[in-house]
């Protein structure tokens, strides 16, 4: 078991009619085969459609909902006024407060433009709340104070995509130390023992050698660089035999898609090793 740094956890809200409505309006599909929106002459849009989301919740959660484009907002029958203040991971995805989540059901809708310039891109709650994804279901519950070194996406962690700190103790005597870590899903890892970087994880044999360490208990933190993946990643893209990932990767059809999330495992998946000498 190691403990953690909480931070803000992510709910992905995935709107998945996107493709079937450009291909109803034969706007442009921006699948790479096809005209970007960026080099579209600017236009007023010319359609608004209406996303509901059900979001269930174990506990009262207060929380932001993060957007590109959005023209009204209502959760539970509550209007939401869209004043954006700062902004998720991109600048061009705003951040408004929402009243505080109910326990049970809730209900979120969102107007956002559509045309040929906008589309319809995924939003996101954040807040200190776990996620619980089951097939197609998923509910927000409490937050935990601590993880298990394993993959995040079943440890209430889904979405997320940033950065970890694991922190752990361990007891020496005087010593030097082999730290080892060859199974993670991430960026790299940086080590730090009693708040001291001591170096980084990234290419086999996948350790760092700290020097001189005297008898006494210590901290070994382990910050593992998180990659967005399961936040901004095709989902709901099942052909797991693809050789490359392009725009095209976000509009799966027929056998390809579906409505379960295609997760992929995040974090340092087994218990790093450390050898005294």
């Amino acid at each position: 078991m190691a403990s953690i740094a909480l931070t803000n956890n992510y709910w992905q809200l995935t709107a998945t009619l996107c493709f079937h409505l450009i291909k109803q309006l034969h706007f442009p599909l921006a699948d790479g085969h096809d005209v970007q929106p960026w080099v579209i002459d600017e236009e007023k849009p010319t359609h608004c459609i209406t996303l509901e989301f059900d979001i269930e919740s174990d506990v009262e959660a207060d929380t932001e909902f993060c957007f590109e484009e959005a023209q009204k907002i209502c959760l539970n029958s509550k209007e939401v006024e869209i004043k954006p203040h700062g902004y998720f991971v991109d600048k061009s995805i705003h951040k408004v407060k929402l009243p505080t989540l109910t326990k049970g059901k809730n209900k979120l809708l969102v107007d956002v433009p559509f045309g040929k310039r906008i589309s319809v891109e995924s939003c996101y709650l954040i807040g200190n709340f776990d996620v619980e994804v089951h097939g197609c279901s998923k509910k927000i519950v409490e937050q935990k104070n601590t993880i298990c070194f394993g993959s995040i996406t079943s440890q209430g962690m889904p979405f997320y995509g940033g950065n970890l700190v694991y922190k752990t103790e361990v007891e020496t005597p005087d010593c030097d130390m082999k730290i080892s870590a060859n199974s993670f899903r991430g960026s790299l890892i940086k080590v730090y023992v009693d708040g001291k970087e001591n170096g980084i994880i990234a290419y086999s044999p996948y350790t760092v050698d700290v020097k001189n360490i005297n008898s006494g208990k210590h901290t070994v933190e382990y910050k593992l660089f998180g990659n967005r993946n399961n936040t901004f990643g095709s989902l709901h893209n099942w052909n797991d035999t693809a050789k490359w990932f392009g725009p095209s990767h976000w509009y799966a059809q027929n056998t390809d898609f579906g409505y379960e999330y295609n997760l992929a495992d995040t974090g340092i998946l087994k218990s790093p090793i450390i050898e005294i000498y």
